[in-house]
């Protein structure tokens, strides 16, 4: 049996991997004689391969749809499985790099759908690392939020945590830092894109993007397949935000969306050990 470990040089990849590595755990009692890497970057993919670690499981991170670049194509090549959590994600994978993947669904998701929503209205802004100046465009407006008596919270993208974390500081708006704390808290969430938007829309709650109408930024490029086929059904800017909204009563999202991106919803976690243990039964 193989030994199992994780290698992680962001935060941003540490949910995707944590509950996958509690199960695998048990079977690290009765290790044997070979090491088997687990990562959900394809920059410490080739890494641990360049360091020598044959045995190496890349888990996608995300609703999926990464820009892999032809670069990383190797290092996905090598890898013994490559876990995605959908098939718009597989195909991708298929179509763009020639290679075969598994579905696992999204492990992190298990334990966010067990949280209860919170009881009274509480919204949560976040922005990603790519525009992480976007949060100028919203102070009015959140300020304008807090003044009408809602619950203002402030999330960000692990990689530009810290630098967001002191801005909502000093716009008096509690951060957040973990997604796992916005679901606790929060029964809105406000996004410019990142699959938290999608994966908010899973757990049953209405999910908002945020857009800057004269922002040179193109909001989704990076998974512009992803917006096309399951566009957001709120959208809003700055102005939209200090108009009258009925919180209480946002559309929530698409259950295709839901349906078709979350596979083994609850129970993903489960399936990628099966998965993995499977692949390694007899090695």
């Amino acid at each position: 049996m193989p030994y199992y470990r994780s290698f992680s040089t962001q935060r941003s990849y540490w949910d995707h991997l944590l509950d996958i590595m509690a199960q695998l755990a048990t079977t690290n009692e009765d290790r044997n004689n070979f090491d088997v890497w687990l990562t959900a970057s394809t920059r410490d993919l080739s890494r641990m391969q360049k360091d020598g670690e044959a045995h190496t499981i890349y888990i996608e991170h995300g609703v999926g749809l990464q820009r892999h670049r032809e670069k990383r194509l190797e290092c996905l090549r090598k890898a013994d499985l490559r876990l995605v959590p959908n098939e718009l994600s597989q195909g991708e994978l298929k179509t763009k790099m020639g290679l075969d993947s598994t579905i696992i669904g999204t492990p992190k998701l298990d334990r966010l759908v067990r949280i209860p929503k919170p009881e009274k209205l509480a919204l949560c802004f976040s922005f990603h690392w790519t525009d992480s100046k976007s949060i100028h465009a919203y102070a009015d407006a959140m300020s304008y939020l807090m003044a009408m008596g809602i619950t203002v919270y402030g999330h960000a993208h692990p990689r530009i945590w810290d630098e967001m974390a002191q801005i909502y500081d000093s716009l008096d708006i509690q951060p957040l830092e973990s997604f796992e704390q916005v679901v606790e808290n929060a029964t809105v969430y406000l996004c410019d894109h990142s699959s938290t938007l999608y994966e908010w829309m899973a757990l049953g709650r209405p999910a908002v993007q945020l857009y800057r109408p004269n922002s040179q930024t193109k909001i989704g490029q990076s998974t512009g397949l992803l917006y096309q086929k399951y566009p957001i059904i709120q959208r809003m800017d700055p102005q939209t935000l200090q108009a009258d909204i009925d919180w209480d009563y946002l559309a929530l999202g698409s259950s295709k969306a839901v349906d078709d991106l979350y596979p083994y919803l609850g129970v993903a976690t489960e399936r990628a050990c099966d998965v993995i243990r499977s692949y390694y039964e007899h090695e």
